[in-house]
């Protein structure tokens, strides 16, 4: 993940939380689906959000600690970034747990909404960005089934959805 603190990202959250009425002094994190370095679908994925498809992301625990991030907190707002770090919609946290890999259910990988939305393709794909992400990370990180995964299921709250 990817994050910024361009001009045009706070503009955006401003404007905004000015037409949803969300204070904004709100805790807000503004980041991509994914790092570029390992993962080029991150345009496509922040649309699947947009669209209300997907409904939740997953990173490696390890993940927040190598980029000194802290794990993010229901309630607080995430504002997507696309490849080109420019702000495309806002959601917010419903539920922020820590899984193992091995432990993550259908349930879960059809809420993320990638793919055919089966735990067949959650498990591919996230176990190659996963692998991906160790290997670059290096320092004697290794690909466990056990690794601990950040789940974060998430709600569109800007642009609302059409309906």
């Amino acid at each position: 993940m990817l994050s910024s603190d361009a001009p045009e990202v706070k503009e955006f959250w401003e404007k905004a939380c000015g037409e949803m009425g969300i204070d904004p002094s709100s805790t807000y994190h503004a980041v991509t689906f994914g790092d570029p370095k390992f993962f080029d679908e991150i345009d496509e994925i922040t649309e699947l959000a947009l669209q209300g498809q997907k409904q939740a992301t997953s990173h490696l625990e390890i993940d927040f600690e190598v980029n000194n991030v802290s794990v993010r907190n229901e309630g607080d707002y995430w504002l997507m970034l696309d490849k080109s770090l420019k702000p495309r919609g806002i959601v917010q946290l419903t539920t922020v747990k820590i899984t193992p890999f091995n432990e993550i259910d259908e349930e879960y990988a059809a809420v993320e909404g990638e793919g055919d939305s089966s735990l067949r393709h959650w498990k591919e794909v996230h176990e190659d960005y996963f692998k991906l992400q160790l290997d670059a990370w290096g320092r004697g990180r290794e690909w466990s089934e056990d690794l601990p995964v950040v789940c974060e299921i998430f709600k569109l709250v800007y642009p609302p959805l059409e309906k």
